[in-house]
């Protein structure tokens, strides 16, 4: 199996090649979560935590008045009212539609919970939905999921090292939102694991959380009161550049940046590394062959410390785009 961890977002490994320093952190503290903010934008109604106002239940009609208590009962949903299931309120049918869907996917499936969290947990960081993930995380936990597996997928860091099962939920959830694009052998393997009805019932949830993801980006949906953003996520892509990482060969991901220098929507790409010298020249011919941009090459290295490890191994393309 092909390993990849694309990501098409700044980091800290990113802007720090940027100046010339690479830096791939393999371990990083809990400090890193920005602290709590009771500040909204001017936009946000301080109540429902969005762009509009929670309707009032008096309002609603029978089926929405149902969505509504659903989620307003302990145990409903993960977020009650303060979240999805509150902008939902808005599409009352979609709404009802939606709470048989995420019963099914999340309960009746028979998906088990430990894959289920690390497939949402995946889309999630993804898709840098601070609030799937702050709701999310804890649920994990409690069903199982190892801290070292949230790690992996909060920093973005190899699967190499876990079990085939979870380290293929992760892979497939990075190549369908990062890179658009499944390998065969990694639909191969989960099939094979999970039968085809459960493979495609996790793709269903992963699906499902994903536009969850883009309904809370489109109204700007707050974290909850006194919860600071878990994942470390730049606050825009503006700068022009983002990175892609290669743990190993990956064509995909090359004929993707390739594809868009055809284009002529890339003017320069930097491939920085460290260690794995082989790695980068394979990746740097194969670019300037395909490629009419800059290339620039940049080798770099950082001692590893009590509380930071870096990954030597990894090699990485800031791509700059017109």
């Amino acid at each position: 199996m092909k390993k990849i961890a694309t990501v098409k977002r700044i980091n800290a490994s990113a802007l720090a090649l940027s100046v010339g320093i690479l830096i791939a952190p393999l371990s990083c503290s809990a400090a890193s979560e920005s602290a709590p903010s009771t500040e909204y934008p001017s936009d946000v109604n301080s109540q429902s935590g969005f762009r509009l106002p929670l309707p009032a239940r008096e309002d609603l009609d029978d089926l929405a008045r149902k969505s509504y208590d659903r989620a307003n009962t302990p145990g409903g949903n993960i977020a009650g009212l303060r979240g999805p299931a509150g902008v939902r309120l808005y599409s009352p049918v979609t709404a009802y539609h939606h709470a048989a869907i995420s019963e099914y996917l999340r309960k009746k499936s028979g998906i088990p919970p430990i894959a289920r969290e690390i497939a949402i947990l995946t889309t999630a960081r993804e898709l840098d939905s601070q609030f799937e993930w702050a709701e999310h995380e804890p649920v994990a936990l409690k069903e199982g999921v190892s801290p070292q597996i949230i790690d992996i997928i909060k920093y973005r860091r190899s699967t190499s090292k876990l079990r085939p099962e979870d380290a293929l939920l992760i892979e497939l959830g990075r190549q369908m939102w990062a890179i658009h694009k499944v390998e065969p052998d990694v639909f191969a393997q989960l099939k094979e694991i999970y039968g085809p009805q459960k493979l495609i019932d996790i793709i269903l949830l992963m699906g499902y959380y994903g536009g969850t993801a883009a309904l809370l980006s489109a109204v700007d949906m707050q974290l909850q009161p006194g919860k600071g953003e878990p994942l470390p996520v730049p606050k825009s892509r503006i700068g022009g550049w983002y990175p892609v990482f290669f743990d190993s060969e990956n064509q995909v991901a090359l004929d993707e940046i390739i594809e868009k220098s055809v284009k002529g929507q890339i003017k320069k790409l930097v491939i920085g590394f460290d260690e794995n010298t082989a790695l980068a020249n394979n990746i740097a011919s194969q670019l300037r062959v395909g490629c009419n941009c800059v290339l620039e090459m940049r080798r770099s290295s950082n001692q590893d410390t009590d509380s930071v490890k870096f990954d030597h191994q990894r090699v990485t393309v800031l791509v700059y785009i017109e």
